[in-house]
């Protein structure tokens, strides 16, 4: 039976990997009607936060390590 602190940890690396792709932590599709209703948003413009980046995948390297 696989233990709940590993789904957990899978969980939370995939989650990272999404907001690694998208640059947006909390990124939630938006109703139609707010589309043309957006707050400025420097991860939406390409703008990438390198500091961010780099945790994402230093923790990722720490769990692939930790699974071994």
């Amino acid at each position: 039976m696989i233990a709940r602190r590993r789904v957990e940890d899978a969980i939370d690396t995939l989650i990272d990997l999404l907001d690694h792709f998208d640059g947006d932590a909390d990124l939630e599709p938006e109703p139609n009607e707010e589309q043309h209703d957006r707050e400025t948003d420097a991860a939406e413009d390409g703008v990438a936060d390198g500091a961010a980046l780099r945790y994402i995948v230093a923790e990722m390297a720490r769990r692939k390590r930790r699974a071994h």
